[in-house]
């Protein structure tokens, strides 16, 4: 069945080699988490994770679609909202040392390895600037969005080959839910508006007594960091 499946969507894909790479490292992992065998909300949940980022955020996008999936299919799918596995703190350091410029260390004072939360575009750490501020730091994972276009369009041409049925027997639009996991991820992916987003919001709240928000540093903040 996966290597059918594989078959009709290397036909429909590009025939750049990256893509076909791609499709493999797609079916290895249906085939690993033994998908034929029957699905539960914790093996949906790993199989998401194990595909990467794009499946991840999908899998954010369908948790708060009751309509999509049964409740308790929800109800697992929404760790994944801050329950990913870590990148290595090698690599966050790598990112940050290139979107600055300049060594972390001339920046931060301490960055704790252990993350706070890490979800399918980034992952935060605790941290101390050099001024001696207390912070939270938000690091984009690299190569997000490339691996993210890729696969959308992958799934888009899968999404040709297979029919997914609603709860109600009708026939569920997929496209239309992987428009709106870019439309969002695309959104989330660049930290400036993301930035703007929390100062709009501290600003229309300014006078609200019982709501608070986090500083933006600004002149820290990049498009994959803030």
């Amino acid at each position: 069945m996966l290597d059918k499946l594989f078959r009709e969507a290397q036909i429909k894909a590009e025939t750049d080699s990256s893509s076909a790479a791609r499709l493999k490292e797609m079916v290895a992992v249906l085939r690993k988490r033994e998908v034929v065998r029957g699905m539960s909300p914790v093996k949906l949940r790993q199989v998401l994770e194990d595909l990467g980022p794009t499946f991840v955020k999908l899998g954010q996008v369908m948790s708060m679609r009751p309509d999509f999936l049964p409740q308790e299919y929800c109800d697992e799918l929404v760790k994944l909202q801050s329950e990913v596995s870590p990148l290595p703190f090698d690599t966050i350091i790598e990112v940050i040392e290139r979107e600055y410029n300049r060594r972390w260390n001339l920046v931060f004072s301490e960055i704790e390895e252990t993350v706070l939360g890490s979800a399918s575009i980034a992952q935060v750490h605790k941290a101390k600037l050099v001024s001696g501020e207390d912070v939270v730091v938000k690091v984009q994972k690299p190569g997000i969005y490339e691996i993210m276009s890729k696969d959308i369009v992958l799934l888009k041409r899968a999404a040709t080959l297979l029919k997914v049925i609603s709860r109600s027997q009708d026939v569920v639009d997929f496209n239309m839910v992987l428009d709106e996991m870019w439309s969002i991820a695309k959104q989330e992916m660049d930290f400036l508006i993301e930035a703007d987003h929390i100062d709009e919001f501290q600003h229309l709240n300014r006078d609200v007594e019982h709501i608070t928000c986090p500083k933006v540093y600004r002149n820290l903040t990049t498009q994959h960091i803030w």
